[in-house]
C-alpha cells in the first residue's frame, strides 16, 4: 500500500509540475500576442481594452448605476469616438 501511495503522490506532483509549465508557456504566448497587437495598432488595442472594461463594468441585468465625472476618460469612446482617437495621438 505504501508503494502505491508513493506512486500516486509522484504522479500527481509530476502532473502539477507539467500543468504549471504548460500554463506558463500559454501565459507567455498570450503576453507576446498582446504586445505584438499593441505595437501594430495602439489605438485599436486601446479601443478593444475600453470595450472589455465597459463589458466588465456593467451587469447583464441592465440595472447598473455609474456615477462619473463629466470629464472622466472612462467613457471617451462612447462620448465622442473621433475625439477619443485624437486625444490618444
Amino acid at each position: 500500500m505504501l508503494r502505491a501511495d508513493k506512486t500516486v503522490t509522484e504522479t500527481l506532483a509530476e502532473s502539477e509540475r507539467e500543468s504549471l509549465r504548460i500554463r506558463g508557456e500559454g501565459d507567455a504566448q498570450a503576453t507576446k500576442l498582446f504586445a505584438d497587437a499593441f505595437s501594430q495598432d495602439p489605438d485599436f488595442y486601446a479601443f478593444i481594452r475600453s470595450l472589455r472594461a465597459y463589458e466588465n463594468s456593467f451587469n447583464k441585468d441592465g440595472n447598473d448605476v455609474m456615477v462619473l465625472s463629466p470629464d472622466s476618460d472612462f467613457l471617451r469612446y462612447m462620448k465622442a469616438p473621433t475625439k477619443a482617437r485624437a486625444i490618444e495621438e
